[in-house]
């Protein structure tokens, strides 16, 4: 995105007013405040070419007619209209709501368009109920996207590896999934945080915004040693501590609870609604248990907030892999379950029907497949074969699309249809588990852009997404696609 394009400056000083006004008028239907605008952008989300299926994120809209077409066909169109000596010059994004240069084939922007920009944003904020432009930034376009080839066998040139440091592999594979998500990434990278006025001698907050800055940084043949890290996390869990293989998931939940209370000086338990230090706001959701009376259909309510949601991965059965997808088992995980020795506390009658659905979905939702079975003496891995997508849409396991999924229904037109966008997910890593319980090595999958790599310790090369979803998945790292499309000069929460 540039400020300098000299085709908008001679526009502008032909008529600013004129272009200020279309401009403030299209940003109403790119960020709407009342529902038939809603109803008109829906009506636009296609691209004019016959046979393109590109997404809203690639639409534009001409300025000054209704031609809507994806950045690939833009160009036909501008082409076109100056042959006839009608100049459609510039284009609105129907999702970033910043104009499009046919000229310059770039974004383009002034003071004036952003400030603009960012009321629309803010008052459409307001109509959905969600949170209006603050403080931190969680935009993903802080680094830019890279081009490089997918061939796996050459290594990136902009991507760090992490020195092992005996059995560290778990502690490698997180890290590296924690710094390649574009929330976490863009807090440390903004210096959000300061060492907090505390008792502590040590922040670990200090350190991990240390191992992102080091990480981050393109120096690619020179992995990182994350040795003070490592000794820091001895010291502090004692179930971390030592040479052996451990548990990566145990990992992350005990460095995510470390990173909570190092993160500001602040009383309120980790998973705290009331919390507001980043990891809170990153990672935590809220689930609702709903236990339902057989007898009297009495309904009990629970909500508690969860940092990762862990799903049951099937059990081969005769020693043949099932193949199950990561939405099946999502749809497992929010169907009935009946408890036939448990009592109402209403009426005493016995049997129970519970429900787990989400009430309120984090910004970074972290799946962990339980393939390691304990029963017993026995201890065996589950290899189970596990389809994940690369884009999740968590509305059907809401609360309130269980309550009334109706209003979810995009044709009736209903401004919560739309909040769906919200409810979208897209994968950033994939913590992979190869071998057995006693003798496994983890490895991650990492995106930069639209480029996936993976990270084996030190080693770090470019994959296409194809060897991405053959991963024997451990852990799955989404997030929601509402921070997507926001401006780099946005203070969005």
């Amino acid at each position: 995105m540039t400020s300098g394009c000299g085709h908008l400056k001679v526009q502008l000083e032909k008529g600013a007013g004129n272009l200020y006004n279309i401009y403030r008028r299209l940003l109403q239907i790119i960020y709407p405040s009342e529902l038939k605008l809603y109803q008109m952008k829906a009506a636009l989300i296609r691209c004019d070419v016959r046979g393109c299926t590109a997404r809203q994120h690639e639409l534009l809209l001409c300025t000054q007619c209704n031609t809507c077409r994806c950045l690939n066909h833009i160009n036909e169109h501008a082409a076109k209209t100056s042959t006839l000596g009608k100049r459609h010059d510039f284009a609105i994004s129907l999702e970033y709501g910043h104009i499009f240069c046919n000229d310059c084939h770039d974004y383009v922007y002034t003071a004036e368009m952003e400030r603009l920009r960012t009321e629309a944003y803010d008052s459409n904020q307001r109509f959905l109920g969600l949170p209006r432009s603050g403080q931190w930034s969680l935009n993903t376009h802080c680094i830019e996207p890279i081009a490089i080839t997918s061939s796996s066998n050459i290594a990136d040139h902009s991507l760090r590896g992490i020195v092992n440091l005996g059995n560290t592999c778990f502690m490698n594979s997180i890290i590296q999934s924690l710094v390649h998500m574009p929330a976490m990434r863009d807090y440390f990278l903004s210096d959000q945080h300061t060492h907090p006025n505390t008792s502590k001698s040590v922040c670990l907050m200090c350190m991990v915004n240390e191992a992102f800055q080091e990480l981050l940084q393109p120096n690619w043949e020179e992995p990182v040693v994350l040795k003070q890290l490592l000794g820091f996390l001895w010291s502090s869990s004692k179930q971390l501590a030592g040479y052996h293989q451990q548990d990566a998931h145990e990992f992350l939940i005990t460095l995510l609870e470390l990173l909570h209370s190092h993160s500001k000086p602040i009383e309120s338990p980790i998973l705290s609604t009331d919390c507001k230090c980043v990891i809170d706001k990153i990672f935590t959701g809220q689930m609702q248990s709903d236990l339902t009376c057989n007898s009297c259909s009495h309904v009990s309510v629970r909500v508690d907030p969860f940092l990762d949601i862990a799903l049951n991965v099937p059990i081969p059965v005769n020693g043949e892999l099932e193949a199950i997808t990561l939405e099946k088992c999502l749809d497992r995980y929010v169907q009935n379950e009946t408890i036939p020795c448990t009592n109402c506390e209403k009426c005493g009658g016995r049997g129970l029907t519970k429900q787990l659905t989400f009430k309120k979905l984090p910004i970074v939702a972290i799946f962990q497949l339980k393939r390691f079975h304990h029963e017993g003496q026995l201890r065996k891995k589950i290899s189970s074969i596990v389809r994940f997508p690369m884009e999740l849409d968590m509305t059907r396991y809401l609360t309130a699309y269980h309550t009334d999924a109706s209003q979810f229904d995009s044709n009736k037109g209903s401004c919560s249809a739309l909040k769906r966008q919200y409810n979208r997910y897209e994968l950033y890593a994939v913590v992979q588990h190869s071998g057995s319980m006693d003798t496994g090595h983890y490895t991650c999958f990492v995106r930069r852009g639209q480029q996936w790599f993976k990270c084996d310790d030190d080693a770090v090369y470019a994959v296409p997404p194809s060897t991405v979803s053959m991963a024997e998945c451990y852990l799955l790292f989404y997030q929601t696609t509402a921070l997507k499309f926001q401006s780099p000069m946005d203070t969005s929460t």
